[in-house]
């Protein structure tokens, strides 16, 4: 069982997971469920994973205390405190102890790991670092130089700005032409810029997906 401290993100992660195992959460056979309040998509009976709010556990261990039929629990973004929440840890707590079977997993980002394993008698900390990955910034000039549009009809700042190069000068970054007038001349002209080159993305996309542009 994997709680969740809300009820949309448990349905998200469960057809998340559901559909990298290739199946339909909640389906006959499918070993990927959830269930919230009001509301259950049950997986099989052995071999799955159940998501599900917090608040589910303890209504399950009213008809099976010491969760049984359960071979690991993992209580995600733990540092989310509520009454709920450390309700069940100390009832988890008290689990644990009778079933040295059983697993429990405390996950957060945030956690303050060194409380949570004295308080379940030094149990390990597990670290995994996490990484950024590289961000490149394009700006509406470099997507129109890049896909090489051109708008129809009368536009000179554009055509002006175009025959003006790139960069250029002590105005920083050019934009279409050099130095901050030319960036001006084309801010005031961007949705004389935009409106064609949006007109062409979406004639290409009817041209390209007919059938599904029928039916939106």
């Amino acid at each position: 069982m994997v709680t969740q401290p809300r009820r949309i993100s448990a349905i998200a992660i469960a057809e998340r997971v559901a559909q990298e195992r290739d199946e339909q959460c909640g389906r006959p056979g499918s070993s990927v469920g959830y269930q919230i309040r009001l509301e259950k998509e049950l997986p099989r009976k052995r071999g799955s994973i159940l998501y599900c709010t917090a608040g589910i556990l303890p209504e399950v261990m009213q008809s099976d205390p010491i969760l049984s039929g359960v071979s690991h629990i993992v209580m995600d973004e733990i540092h989310e405190r509520s009454m709920i929440s450390d309700f069940l840890l100390a009832i988890l707590k008290d689990v644990t102890d009778k079933r040295k079977d059983l697993k429990l997993i405390l996950m957060s980002a945030t956690l303050n790991a060194e409380k949570f394993s004295q308080f379940f008698g030094g149990a390990p900390i597990l670290h995994i670092p996490g990484f950024t990955y590289p961000v490149q910034e394009y700006y509406l000039e470099d997507v129109l130089n890049m896909t090489r549009f051109r708008p129809r009809g009368n536009n000179n700042n554009y055509n002006r700005n175009q025959r003006g190069g790139r960069g250029g000068g002590r105005g920083g970054r050019g934009g279409f032409g050099g130095g901050r007038a030319a960036n001006r001349d084309v801010s005031d002209d961007l949705p004389n810029i935009i409106e064609p080159y949006i007109r062409t993305l979406k004639r290409s996309e009817t041209q390209q997906y007919p059938n599904d542009q029928q039916h939106t």
